[in-house]
């Protein structure tokens, strides 16, 4: 999956918690979902500086 795909999930997922909390109230699930949301981007910006990194190598060995 692409940075940029879980990035998107983290906002579909906020999405999911709203149309929660307007249908039934805010409680225990929205708020569920919604730390899912928040631990999926800290994934993502895990993920993005590992993509960083491994680019940044990828680089310097082309350049040997």
């Amino acid at each position: 999956m692409r940075n940029l795909d879980l990035i998107d999930a983290v906002i579909q997922l906020h999405d999911v918690a709203r149309l929660v909390e307007q249908e039934i109230g805010e409680g225990n699930l929205s708020h569920d979902i919604r730390n899912c949301a928040d631990r999926l981007h800290l994934h993502s910006i895990q993920d993005g500086h590992n993509t960083a990194a491994v680019n940044n190598v990828i680089d310097k060995a082309a350049k040997l």
